[in-house]
């Protein structure tokens, strides 16, 4: 009975340490990052300014806006985090740049009724370049 006992107390301990273990980093990305194929970016609009939402495990490095003028995009704001890394985390209100990143274009006023682009990629630590998130298309 004991052995009974002990075998299914250990049972669950193992149980919960495996839980344990597969929460333990949440700091980094799935795999599902990396994937190139691109996942879902949304667009909301709290208030005046958009905000740009995307998977939450899946940090950034670089994001854009921009719209069609012609047949070129014209860049309105850029940011990439510093040094390659992954850490722009979803959401990002457009015009406010995260802490670890930096704008390379500063954000110009977005004009009521023009559409624009947003798109949204990673650092592929795997491929050593960069690899594709998502993006979405919007009218302000």
């Amino acid at each position: 009975m004991r052995s009974l006992l002990a075998a299914r107390s250990l049972g669950g301990l193992t149980v919960a340490l495996l839980a344990l273990l597969s929460c333990s980093d949440q700091t980094k990305p799935s795999s599902d990052c990396f994937t190139g194929k691109g996942m879902p970016v949304s667009v909301r609009y709290p208030a005046t300014t958009p905000l740009f939402v995307w998977v939450a495990d899946c940090p950034a490095s670089y994001l854009y806006v921009a719209y069609l003028d012609g047949s070129s995009l014209v860049r309105v704001w850029e940011i990439h985090s510093v040094a390659s890394q992954n850490n722009i985390h979803s959401p990002v209100t457009y015009g406010t740049v995260p802490d670890g990143a930096e704008a390379t274009i500063e954000a110009f006023p977005l004009v009521p009724g023009r559409t624009y682009k947003v798109e949204v990629s990673n650092w592929d630590p795997v491929q050593g370049g960069a690899g594709y998130l998502g993006l979405a298309w919007f009218t302000h």
